[in-house]
Order: structure tokens, then sequence, then C-alpha cells
């Protein structure tokens, strides 16, 4: 699998080459009008952090989760602890009059030392979860001090139609900050079952840490170029994505 993921990013970021990176809201392909963005935890206004809390609920008592332990101060705890570092951001996409937010995503950069803490966070810290975080940590601290750390990203059902553009979207200022910010490095994780996982494969992400969690399958996913990423989010349309896609699953 390492030899795919690095002959993907080779191939991607052969193809853009010849694309640039833009500031946010400049590039050809901007954030759409029905997506907010909200930069530090301070700035959520109170009904979206209850619906935040609805979503998350509703999204992971559903298969492939199954969690029913997820109570409305266990999340805001959650989400208060993961929008800190030296930046922070929560993306939301408007639903409907059911579900005001069909989807949300939130991230970080944080530095490496911080990274071992996230990480086992979600993992626990039995001896080999310590042993791989801690290798992960020598991966990237041998490039940067610091990771973009992608946090959960949600869409509920009912809105996964055009899943390419959902998922670029979500993470679009994420990766713009993180470039701004010279971070060069990408780290999220995600479960088996998930249509993110063959998605983040097929575009260069490494699955580096697989463990088993409470039944689940939890697989952590590195990526050590940004600047592709964003290129690619900022410049190629979802059908060109998507053939770009069939043709890494050959590979």
């Amino acid at each position: 699998m390492k030899v795919k993921s690095y002959v993907i990013r080779v191939v991607f970021r052969l193809v853009t080459s010849i694309l640039r990176c833009y500031e946010p809201n400049e590039a050809p392909i901007k954030l759409p009008a029905n997506y907010s963005i909200f930069p530090s935890i301070d700035e959520i206004p109170e009904n979206i952090k209850q619906e935040i809390v609805r979503g998350y609920k509703y999204i992971f008592s559903q298969p492939p989760w199954n969690e029913d332990f997820w109570t409305t101060e266990k999340v805001i705890e959650k989400l208060e602890k993961e929008m800190k570092g030296r930046y922070s951001y929560l993306v939301i996409k408007k639903g409907n009059k059911e579900w005001p937010i069909s989807a949300l995503h939130w991230g970080a950069i944080i530095s490496i030392d911080d990274l071992y803490q996230r990480c086992v966070d979600i993992l626990g810290e039995d001896k080999q979860t310590v042993l791989k975080v801690k290798w992960l940590q020598r991966l990237i601290r041998k490039k940067t001090d610091e990771v973009l750390f992608l946090d959960d990203a949600l869409i509920l059902p009912q809105f996964r139609k055009g899943g390419v553009d959902r998922i670029r979207f979500l993470f679009l200022r994420g990766l713009e900050e993180a470039r701004k910010r010279k971070v060069k490095n990408v780290v999220f994780w995600t479960t088996t079952g998930t249509k993110a996982l063959p998605f983040a494969i097929t575009v260069g992400f490494d699955p580096i840490i697989k463990i088993n969690v409470s039944g689940k399958r939890i697989i952590f996913l590195y990526h050590p170029n940004i600047t592709a990423l964003l290129k690619l989010a900022q410049n190629v349309g979802s059908k060109t994505i998507r053939k770009l896609m069939k043709l890494a699953s050959l590979i």
C-alpha cells in the first residue's frame, strides 16, 4: 500500500505541476455561498453548536459506528478540545428546514507534540498504539514541526450525492490556511466501510496506522504534500477528479 500511495502521489504531483495555488476566495474553484466558516470555537453561535450536536449524534448512531454514548456534553467537549492550535476552523454546509446543517468538518494546525495526544484520545494508550503514534510523530517531525489535523468530517445520509465536491469544500479552507502557514503535511482518520477511505487513498494518502478499537477498524492516513492536494481542490473540476481517481485505482 505504501508503494501504491507513493506512486499515486508522484502522478498527482505531475498532474498538478502546471497548476498554481491561490489565496482563499481567489481560486477558480471557490467555496460556494452555502458553506460557512468559523475560524475559532468562540465564533460559533449557540444554535449552530446545537445543530452540530444533533447531526453528530445522529450520524454516529448509524452503521458502521453504532455509537449511542454521545451526549450533548460529550460532543461539545470534543469540539472545544479539538478546535485548538495555531489555527482551527469549522466548516458547515447548509441543509434544509429539518436539518439546517447537511455537512460539517472541523480541524486544526497542531504541533507534532500535540499530535500524540490527539491520536491517543481516539485510539487509547495501549502499548501497540503508543508505539505506532510515536512512530508517526517521528516520521512527520523529520519534515516539519506542525501538521494539519483533519478531525471529524460528517455528511448526513440524505445529502451525500455529489461526494467529490462535498469532500473538496469541507477540506478546502483547512488546506488553504495550512499552506498559507507553511504547513506541508496532513493527517486524518476514518474507519473501514466509509467512502472517505477509498477517496483518500486514490489521492495519495498513506494508511499508516490501522488498529481495532471497540470492535471498529480505525485507520490514520498521512499525506506529505498539501500543495498538490490544494492545487487539485482549487483548480480541477469534479468530473476530472473522478477520472483521475479511476486511473489511480488501476495502479
